[in-house]
This record gives structure tokens, C-alpha cells and sequence, in this order.
């Protein structure tokens, strides 16, 4: 269902949303290229594969990391930024359509609790 949901008014397909999603909620929206490939669950020559593509689309940049000058990080651009606004939402509609219409409720609000406390007790990374 979600594999196939993005791609359509500005969003990004599933195995862009996989990177660009952890770099939307990382402070500065910057992570480490080690830890990106984590919360993406994608191995580092898998991410380094997906990064050239995204940098070539303008999606992402490289930046330089301060602290250690062989790391880098991954970085959105204001144009990642927005692709990963749009498919937040498009993503969240899709999942009001099949899943949250189909539920009474009491389901919602338990599946939203399961949710949250899911979140809370495995955090990314």
C-alpha cells in the first residue's frame, strides 16, 4: 500500500521517504552518514548509493563534519525539506483513508496509544 502511494504531487517513492524522513526529524536536519544509514536500515554502501542520487536531484547536500574531518553528514535542502513535508502528508492521508476510516473510534484512539507508546519505547537510531 505505501510502497506505491508516493511519487504523485511532489512526494517521494518509499526508498527516498526512507532517507529523507530520519534527516526531517534530526536537529538541524543534518545527521551523520553512519546514523542515517541506521534509522534508514539501509547499509552504508546502500545509503552512499541513495545520498548521490539525492544530492544529484537537490534534494540533500553533503556537509562536512567539524568534529572529525573524514565524517560527513547529510544535510536537506529547503527543496528536501518540502518533498519531505509533502510526503509526510500524503502519507498520513493515505493512512487516514485505509486504515484510520476502517476503525471505530475506540479503535483509534487505542491504535494511536499503541502507536505513542511504540515511539516512546523504541525511539529511532
Amino acid at each position: 500500500m505505501l510502497a506505491g502511494a508516493a511519487g504523485h504531487h511532489g512526494t517521494a517513492g518509499a526508498d527516498v521517504v526512507a532517507v529523507l524522513l530520519p534527516l526531517a526529524e534530526a536537529d538541524e536536519q543534518r545527521l551523520r552518514m553512519n546514523e542515517l544509514a541506521d534509522r534508514s536500515h539501509l547499509t552504508p554502501s546502500g545509503l552512499t548509493r541513495r545520498i548521490d542520487r539525492l544530492v544529484a536531484e537537490g534534494l540533500v547536500q553533503r556537509v562536512s563534519c567539524p568534529a572529525d574531518r573524514r565524517g560527513a553528514h547529510a544535510q536537506l535542502t529547503p527543496s528536501g525539506r518540502e518533498v519531505a513535508r509533502r510526503s509526510i502528508e500524503y502519507l498520513g492521508a493515505v493512512l487516514d483513508r485505509h486504515v484510520a476510516a476502517r476503525l471505530s473510534p475506540q479503535e483509534t484512539a487505542a491504535l494511536s496509544d499503541l502507536l505513542a507508546r511504540l515511539s516512546r519505547e523504541h525511539p529511532p537510531g
